[in-house]
């Protein structure tokens, strides 16, 4: 079965680019996104954001493409958990 799951990091390195390519610090960016800076390090950190901010991240990187940031990993359970 192919698992996927949500990548934090991969989100942050997305920020980080479009930052770096507009010479913006990242006060600049949580204030257009409007989100405090304080959720913008927890997903450096590797941390999930909510939905809504996660939402207003995408916004900001201008895509809809969530499986840009998505990864492969094994199975925690031998069979799914819901049929």
């Amino acid at each position: 079965m192919d698992v996927r799951e949500f990548d934090p990091c991969l989100l942050h390195e997305a920020m980080d680019r479009v930052r770096a390519e507009r010479g913006i610090p990242w006060k600049t960016v949580a204030q257009e996104i409007g989100l405090s800076q304080s959720i913008l390090v927890r997903v450096a950190q590797g941390r999930t954001p909510s939905v809504d901010s996660l939402v207003m991240i995408l916004a900001w990187l201008d895509t809809t493409d969530l499986g840009r940031f998505l990864r492969q990993r094994k199975p925690r359970w031998s069979k799914p958990p819901c049929r």
